[in-house]
């Protein structure tokens, strides 16, 4: 007798939501909890005011003892330093790893929302170490990556400005010519490449903080995978997102709008990456807390 296999159907995969139902699930999300969407807003303009503070502080110091040479703001002061180059790039390396860090615990805050998994908020206060550094490494390797990829984008445009100031003093021959056209059009080509690409990066930092153990290397490929043919929805969503940008200009503070803006990204995010949206701490957090109600236990006994 041969057995009949039965075959098993998989379940369709849900259809998409439209810009609108994704801004009315922020909206949604963000009124049922907006303790958490206070908080999370708070911590960021909080990093991005004590930055301004310091700046502030430097300057005013630096008049205090006769320093009115110190304008870091102006790029002619770090050209007149012989330092210059290392002391730019030292401040924004620090501010960029206070922003990386500070930008991981929003997002998280927001994941909570989404998940409604208020058990990591404890998990992540106890074990906030073993959470951040990983994050902020991979922050930071993907500035770093990023700013690899901008490299030849800068060989380029510094051609077409050198050919271009050989042109004005009439120094320039048949070949510089021709280095200028190639420079120009390897500039556009790998100015749109890049930006490309970017985008396809755009889920690298959810898919880190779903998951703190996954490689980097391994996220940027599963990003570039899922925002395959979703580059056109990302960028209708963020044209859609604009009037409210522009209420922050004429109407509503920053802070306003903020949490809607990160829910929207957060749930688009969501969306795009449907069955892969596998968030690993409440599981961890859950497996804490029995580990905890054990040893409590144990104490007691």
């Amino acid at each position: 007798m041969t057995k009949q296999v039965k075959k098993v159907q998989r379940a369709p995969a849900p259809k998409p939501r439209t810009n609108r139902e994704i801004r009315l699930d922020a909206l949604r999300k963000i009124i049922n909890s907006s303790d958490i969407a206070a908080i999370s807003t708070v911590y960021f303009f909080s990093a991005v005011s004590f930055i301004f503070i310091i700046e502030a502080l430097i300057i005013n110091s630096a008049k205090l003892l006769g320093l009115t040479g110190y304008k870091p703001f102006e790029l002619d002061y770090y050209k007149s330093l012989s330092t210059g180059l290392l002391l730019m790039i030292t401040r924004a390396a620090v501010y960029h790893v206070m922003l990386v860090a500070v930008s991981y615990l929003v997002r998280r805050y927001y994941i909570n929302v989404t998940e409604n998994a208020n058990e990591v908020a404890r998990y992540m206060s106890r074990h906030s170490r073993r959470l951040f550094i990983p994050s902020i490494k991979c922050g930071l390797k993907l500035t770093l990556f990023k700013l690899m990829l901008s490299v030849p984008l800068g060989l380029g445009i510094y051609g077409i400005v050198h050919f271009y100031h050989k042109g004005m003093t009439g120094s320039i021959h048949m070949a510089g010519l021709v280095m200028f056209m190639l420079c120009i059009g390897f500039s556009i080509v790998w100015a749109g490449a890049m930006l490309h690409y970017f985008v396809s990066l755009s889920l690298f930092k959810y898919i880190v903080e779903l998951n703190p153990r996954v490689n980097f290397f391994d996220a940027c490929d599963l990003s570039v995978k899922l925002m395959e043919g979703r580059h056109r929805r990302v960028f209708f969503f963020m044209v859609s997102l604009v009037p409210y940008a522009l209420l922050c200009v004429f109407i509503y503070p920053a802070a306003v709008i903020f949490p809607y803006f990160t829910e929207c990204r957060m749930l688009l995010a969501k969306d795009i990456m449907g069955e892969y949206w596998q968030d690993k701490l409440p599981a961890m957090a859950k497996r804490w807390e029995k580990q905890q109600a054990r040893e409590t236990y144990s104490d007691l006994r």
